[in-house]
Parts: C-alpha cells; structure tokens; sequence
C-alpha cells in the first residue's frame, strides 16, 4: 500500500518545488496541494527520504494517521496521538492551523495537546524531544506526522520576534544557514558583513564570539547590537577600497542585499581576494521576478571562478530569496 506524505514548500516556489520533486523521486505521486500552498500531498510506493539535493523543499514527512472532520480538542485525535507516542518517548508537538474553522492559533495547540497528553502519563520535553509530532489542521482534515527531525512549521509565529523583529529575522535566516550549511562557528574568528544594515547578521556573528567588518552606507541599529566586536565601515560596497581590506584575514563572507541575484554574485567575486583559501560565502539570491532557474544558473556561473561546493536552499525564514553557500578555492 502507498505510504502518504506531506511536503512542506513555500507557495511562491511550489512550481519548482514539484519539478525538484519529479527528479529526486520519481515515484512519487503529487495527489494535491492544499490551500494555503503550504504544503502537498503525495504518495509512494517506495520510501521518500529528505534529500539534499531539495533546494525549494523544506520537510517530506510520512503521515502517520489522516483524521477527517476532526477539531483539536477532539477526543479522536487524543487517542490518535496516543497511539503514536510511546511511554519511554520525549514528545514535542508542532502545530500548523490552515482550518478555517479553529481561530486558535499554532501556540495554543501544542499547549492543548501538550498538556492533554501529559496528564494520560506521556512526557513532554520542549528542549530535547525525541520524538517530534506535527499536528496540521487543514480544512476538514488533520495529518499527525511522527519524526525525529526537528522542522519549525510555523516559521513565522509572531511571537518569536518579540519587538525587534526586523533584526531577529534576519539572525534566524544566518543561524538557520550556518546549521543547514554544517559551519563550525568556533573556526570563524573575523567575518565580514557586505550590505550589513540594520546589522541583523553582523550581531549574529558577534554574539558567536567573531570579530566583524561590518559594511553598509546605511546606519546600523547602534543601540541593539554589540558594538565592541563590530567595526562599522559606512561605504557602499561597490566604493570599498580593496587594498585596505587586504590586511584583513576573513573566514566567512556575509552579504543578504536586496539586489539582483549576479550583483550578488559579482560583488562576491570581487571580495574573494580577502577571504581566506576555505573560507566560507553565504548570501542570499533575491528573486526579484519568476525566472528562478536562470536567476541560481547565472550566480552559479559568476561564482564558479572563486568558489567552489556551491549550494542553494530554500530555509524557513527566507521569503522571496534562497541562500547560498561556496566555499573559497
């Protein structure tokens, strides 16, 4: 029989996602998206593993159980998620609400379901689960999905921004990318920052115990950020004078710019010369109309002549841009 999967995209990628889809696993069968476009709904005769060569995918996750015409407070889907979850498991429940008829939000299920399920014996554990349940309310139906992989699938939930949510977007996009990318950080003494305003990542990466050159004509938010490992460098980065810099011995070069996606890629290859042999890129492609494909084929290319391992992926704080990794030849 089948098994059921669901396949967590962003709707602005789902034509490619489904073409990425087509190629990794050719056997799978797209059954329907639902309507949000957050998510598809495939099947396959044969295991879909995630894969990483997914770049606009974010999760494939088998269904475990399909509940229709069910609410969250249901007593079915309480015995539903008992059946799944075992005595000796560490649970943490994530929650997606597409049904247009609960008006609770994503926090508020898992803190229902949550305490529900620990009053029947079962431990929750928020910090170091073993088990990760996704409960998704779409519509009629409700998938519960159990894995071990953590996923967010509520990216956006407005209260893991708090007041300063325009410079804690940008931090969750850098750490998601140093995770994802699998970058030591204890190896990065000196970063710099190209296009640093307000100084979202630059903060990141001071926090992280690195120096940064920080390089931006816009002002940063002064009074959010530490200052003592930041040097601020208020130029344009194409007016930068690449003689002064050269004294400088970088490990990762930073750039999230809203500008064309080759702009990027060639104001990357212009400050290659400072980067250390192995030294790491991460910037952000902005996708700035629907021609995604050509838009990744000519970074790529410009890239190619300092950087090697080159990889894109589509991560859950980015919007209407991927980000990219190279490593310095």
């Amino acid at each position: 029989m089948p098994t059921q999967y669901l396949i967590f995209c962003d709707k602005r990628f789902l034509r490619s996602a489904v073409k990425e889809l087509a190629a990794v696993y050719p056997n799978l069968k797209i059954e329907s998206a639902d309507s949000s476009g957050r998510f598809l709904i495939a099947s396959s005769k044969t295991e879909a593993k995630p894969s990483a060569d997914l770049v606009f995918v974010e999760n494939v996750v088998p269904v475990s159980i399909e509940l229709e015409g069910v609410k969250y407070k249901s007593k079915e889907l309480l015995i539903a998620l008992q059946e799944i979850i075992r005595r000796k498991d560490r649970f943490k429940i994530e929650a997606l609400n597409l049904s247009s008829h609960s008006g609770a939000n994503a926090k508020t299920i898992e803190v229902f379901l949550g305490q529900a399920l620990e009053k029947q014996g079962l431990v929750a554990d928020l910090k170091n689960p073993t088990l990760l349940v996704y409960v998704v309310l779409a519509g009629d139906d409700i998938f519960i999905c159990k894995t071990d992989e953590q996923y967010v699938l509520d990216a956006f939930r407005a209260n893991k921004f708090g007041k300063d949510e325009k410079i804690s977007r940008a931090e969750f996009k850098l750490k998601e990318a140093i995770d994802y990318f699998g970058i030591d950080r204890g190896k990065i003494k000196l970063a710099l920052d190209i296009g640093a305003a307000p100084g979202g990542w630059s903060n990141h990466m001071a926090k992280q115990g690195a120096k940064v050159i920080a390089v931006d004509n816009a002002a940063l938010a002064y009074e959010k950020l530490d200052m003592k490992r930041i040097v601020h460098i208020p130029k344009r980065a194409q007016d930068i004078d690449m003689e002064s810099l050269k004294k400088f011995d970088v490990d990762i070069l930073l750039m999230d710019m809203n500008i064309a996606p080759s702009d990027s890629a060639a104001l990357a290859v212009r400050f290659a010369d400072i980067l250390k042999k192995g030294a790491f890129l991460i910037l952000t492609i902005k996708l700035v109309d629907l021609r995604i494909e050509k838009h990744i084929k000519d970074a790529k290319e410009i890239l190619s002549k300092e950087y090697r391992g080159i990889r894109l992926k589509k991560l859950p704080h980015n919007r209407q841009e991927l980000t990219l990794f190279a490593i310095k030849k």
